[in-house]
């Protein structure tokens, strides 16, 4: 980014306030989570790495340090406390260390950004909306030639609020309008002297193609409902070498979409299994274990500052020790407080399990080949003929301790009209990635998924085939006559809860393994647990019908199978 030509109205210096940050925090002064800590701890080894001849990128504080200028010397608060409104703006410390660092660095020998991508989630009121208008506002006034400074989100009015937010920050700064030149219209924000606009932008995301932005900032990425906007405003940052896509968001309650890869992505950059130097990542969340190992009383004090580095600044502790002392009476705002102030991720209101928990049993050395001519349960789940069709095959081994593991692999289904709608824009990319079996026509062929059981039944010890006969009935009566067992199991409560709870505890002890088939991945998450008393069953999440749930279920056959044993005293009869 070029030099701000103004002079700062308070003497600051924001080098030196990052550094001290750093130094409290990993001296203990300053209590933050750990991967919070993770991240200054990235910043200092980097630094370590300048002196190889092999890092190409070198840090270069104060040109972070003059985004954090530019936004103290122009602008002011424009809501909250009405004391505050109308003043200017003073970052808190960990602001200015988010500042300095991610636009501190430069590729050696050249001014284009280190990180291409610069992403934040941050719990309520820790600035967000006021970082990304300031940071739009400096790239708007800054850059030299023409810019294109986008906000993009899953609809026109989510996509206004960081773009309203500037401009009611500009509106409030007559001298930088002044000095800039800058005109604020309803709908957009430009410079004429320099042809730089800035204006928001819809989830209709085609819109986005043929631009090349400078700046594009993603809001609330925790809530898009697919990758289909993310993903195409990657590909157009990537036609411009010095382009930035800032993303800051909130935690939120959908581990299979896109938000959660986003996060989940930014954390494994910053625990070290990702290596990335074009990412900056931060992730202000409290932790869920304490240093002995036991769990994190999320309502205490020590829990809750973890996550919030802006108590007492932006975020006012009575209103947070209110709102947890509610939370720890009703289990339903707990979510809420866990998601919004300690920034943890839920699935869903009611989840079955935890995504996380499911990837840790992931073993991708898996291969089906070594598994020929041993004893195998296949569950299906057949529902939806014109969706998807899933087809399990659970594999029952021995382990050196003598407990006994299950090794799971998927396959799904579906016919080419439902994988080229375009109402899931993943279909197509697990399909060319081989873990979608596409069959022509608008209906998904289940004389495939026949041929396929019959196929598996010539590789391995096929013991039983367990489906629900709605629309497996035929299908059943065919492997009867082929001498393959075929137990019913319907998706009812009595048939349902024994294998779910079975399956949750063997994946908590991590005696499930499977090959980390993505498309089971996304149907494991989906499911929710519908509760009758003491049982439980697998459902959709209620107006979501885009969230499948069929491979889990085809799995929860399975294992209904493979855990009994040759007891059948939990499923249903044996169908002749």
């Amino acid at each position: 980014m070029a030099a701000v030509a103004a002079e700062p109205v308070r003497a600051r210096d924001h080098a030196s306030i990052a550094v001290a940050f750093e130094d409290d925090v990993l001296s203990g002064r300053v209590s933050v989570g750990s991967l919070f800590r993770r991240a200054i701890e990235r910043q200092r080894r980097d630094l370590e790495r300048v002196e190889g001849p092999s890092f190409a990128y070198v840090f270069e504080p104060d040109r972070g340090a003059k985004v954090c200028r530019f936004i103290e010397s122009f602008l002011v608060h424009v809501e909250g406390d009405e004391e505050l409104v109308g003043t200017p703006l003073i970052l808190a410390a960990f602001q200015v260390w988010m500042l300095v660092v991610a636009f501190g660095w430069v590729q050696r020998g050249t001014k284009r950004p280190r990180f291409r991508r610069i992403v934040a989630f941050m719990p309520s009121g820790s600035g967000k909306s006021t970082l990304s208008a300031g940071i739009a506002a400096c790239y708007l006034c800054v850059d030299k030639g023409a810019s294109t400074i986008v906000t993009a989100a899953t609809s026109r009015d989510q996509a206004r609020l960081v773009f309203d937010w500037s401009r009611r920050m500009l509106l409030n700064a007559p001298a930088l309008l002044e000095r800039f030149g800058v005109v604020v219209e309803e709908h957009l924000v430009k410079r004429p002297a320099t042809g730089s606009v800035y204006k928001p932008l819809s989830r209709e995301a085609k819109a986005a193609e043929g631009k090349l932005p400078r700046l594009t900032i993603v809001d609330e990425v925790h809530v898009h409902p697919d990758r289909e906007l993310w993903d195409n405003l990657r590909k157009t940052a990537a036609k411009r070498p010095d382009s930035v896509m800032l993303a800051i968001s909130t935690a939120g309650n959908d581990t299979t979409g896109i938000g959660y890869e986003v996060y989940g992505y930014a954390r494994d950059v910053l625990l070290g299994s990702v290596q990335d130097d074009s990412q900056f990542a931060l992730i202000l969340e409290a932790d869920r274990k304490k240093p002995d190992g036991t769990d994190a009383d999320p309502f205490s004090p020590e829990t809750i500052r973890q996550a919030n580095p802006a108590l007492s600044v932006s975020i006012d502790p009575i209103e947070v020790t209110n709102e947890a002392n509610e939370a720890r009476q009703s289990p339903n705002k707990r979510q809420s407080f866990e998601v919004k102030r300690l920034g943890w991720w839920a699935h869903a209101a009611k989840p079955w399990i935890r995504v996380e928990d499911w990837d840790a049993c992931a073993d991708l050395s898996l291969k089906r080949e070594d598994f020929r001519g041993e004893r195998c349960i296949v569950g299906l789940d057949l529902a939806n003929r014109t969706d998807l069709a899933a087809k399990t095959l659970v594999f029952p081994r021995y382990r050196d301790d003598g407990l006994m593991e299950y090794v799971v692999f998927c396959d799904a289904y579906l016919n080419e009209k439902a994988l080229e709608d375009g109402r899931n824009v993943d279909y197509p990319r697990w399909a060319e990635e081989g873990w979608i079996i596409k069959t022509p026509g608008n209906v998904t062929d289940l004389d495939r998924v026949e041929e396929d059981v019959l196929a598996n039944a010539e590789t391995y010890d096929v013991a039983e085939v367990r489906s629900d006969p709605t629309e497996a009935q035929m299908m059943l009566a065919h492997f009867g006559e082929k001498g393959l067992a075929c137990i019913e199991v319907r998706t009812t409560f009595q048939d349902m809860s024994w294998p779910m709870k079975e399956t949750e505890a063997l994946v908590l002890q991590g005696r499930i393994k499977h090959d980390g088939n993505p498309v089971l991945r996304w149907c494991i998450g989906n499911v929710e647990a519908a509760e009758k008393g003491p049982h439980i069953r697998p459902v959709k999440a209620k107006n979501k019908p885009e969230k499948k749930i069929d491979g889990a279920v085809a799995t929860f056959n399975a294992m209904s199978g493979a855990v009994s044993g040759e007891s059948d005293q939990h499923v249903g009869p044996l169908l002749l």
